[in-house]
C-alpha cells in the first residue's frame, strides 16, 4: 500500500521527465514477393513499452526470397526507433528488392511484391500543444520506381475506447533518385490528450524489373511540444504541493481514471513511476 511518506521520498529521487507522458511504441517490418503462382513473406514486428524508458527499438528486419527458373528474386526491410528524450524520436526504416534477369522476354520478369516498414508512438499530453516532423524519402533505385511514405496522427475519442480515423494525414511519392524532403507541424488539440503517431514507407505493385537492384529509405524526427504542461497539478492551482501527492493517492487507491498516468488501464508502479517524474519536473 502506499502512503504519503513514501511517496515524498520516491518524489525527492524522482528523475526530470519530458512535456509528454510515453504510452506505447512499436516498430514493423513486412515483405512478400509473388512469382509465377509463388509466394513468400516474412514479418517481423518489435512491440515494446516506453514508459520512463529512453532506448533504441529494433532493428526489426523481414527478409524473403524465391528461387525459380526465371531467376532469383530477394526482397528485405528493415526499421529501427531511437528516443532522444521523451518528447524526440527518430524513426528510419529501409526497403529493397532484387531480382535476376531470366529469359522470359527483355524487358525483364515481372513480379508483385508488398515491402513496408513503419512505426506507431503512442503519448500523452494535457492541454494543447504541437507535433513537428520532418523527413527525407529516398529513392536510390531506377527513377520508374516509386516508394512512398505516410504520415498519420490519430487522437483518443473522449470515452477511451481507442483511436479514431487520423485527424492528420499527409503522404509522399518519391521517383526521383535525389529524394523528397518534408517538414510538418502538427497542432495538438484532443480533449483526449492521447495521441498516436503513424509512419510507415515501402513500395507495393507488380514491376517488371529492369535494374540488379532498387532500393529506397526513409528518416524521420518527430518532436513533442507541450509548453505549459503540469501533468502532476492534480489540484489543478498552477503549483506542486503535499496537495498534488495527496490527490494522486486517492486517485490511485479509487483507481481515478486521474491516477492512471500510462494510460493503460491498469494502476501500478509504473504509473506512480510516471507521477513522480512529472513531479520533479516542476511546473513552467
Amino acid at each position: 500500500m502506499l502512503n504519503v511518506s513514501t511517496l515524498c521520498l520516491f518524489v525527492c529521487a524522482g528523475a526530470a521527465f519530458g512535456a509528454s507522458t510515453p504510452m506505447r511504441s512499436s516498430i514493423e517490418s513486412y515483405s512478400e514477393i509473388r512469382l509465377d503462382g509463388t509466394s513468400q513473406e516474412d514479418v517481423l514486428s518489435v512491440v515494446e513499452d516506453q514508459v520512463l524508458l529512453i532506448d533504441t527499438l529494433g532493428p526489426a528486419t523481414s527478409s524473403v526470397m524465391i528461387e525459380s527458373d526465371d531467376g532469383l528474386f530477394h526482397a528485405t526491410t528493415q526499421t529501427m526507433m531511437s528516443f532522444f528524450n521523451e518528447d524526440n524520436g527518430f524513426f528510419t526504416g529501409s526497403a529493397e528488392y532484387m531480382g535476376t534477369r531470366g529469359a522470359v522476354g527483355s524487358g525483364g520478369i515481372s513480379f508483385s511484391h508488398t515491402l513496408r516498414c513503419g512505426m506507431e508512438n503512442d503519448f500523452r499530453i494535457q492541454g494543447d500543444g504541437s507535433l513537428r516532423i520532418a523527413g527525407f524519402l529516398d529513392n536510390g533505385g531506377p527513377s520508374s520506381i516509386s516508394y512512398f511514405a505516410f504520415v498519420q496522427v490519430f487522437s483518443e475519442d473522449d470515452l477511451g475506447d481507442g483511436f479514431d480515423e487520423a485527424f492528420f494525414e499527409f503522404q509522399v511519392f518519391d521517383f526521383e533518385v535525389n529524394g523528397e524532403f518534408f517538414d510538418l507541424d502538427i497542432p495538438l488539440e484532443s480533449d483526449s490528450g492521447s495521441y498516436r503517431i503513424q509512419i510507415r514507407m515501402g513500395h507495393i505493385g507488380t514491376t517488371v524489373l529492369d535494374a540488379d537492384l532498387s532500393e529506397g529509405s526513409l528518416s524521420a524526427f518527430w518532436t513533442i511540444d507541450g509548453e505549459g504542461v503540469c501533468l502532476a497539478d492534480l489540484s489543478d492551482d498552477g503549483s506542486l504541493d503535499f496537495r498534488d501527492i495527496s490527490a494522486f493517492l486517492v486517485a490511485y487507491t479509487d483507481r481515478d481514471p486521474a491516477a492512471d498516468f500510462t494510460q493503460d488501464g491498469e494502476f501500478n508502479f509504473t504509473d506512480v513511476s510516471a507521477f513522480l517524474a512529472q513531479y520533479s519536473m516542476g511546473c513552467p
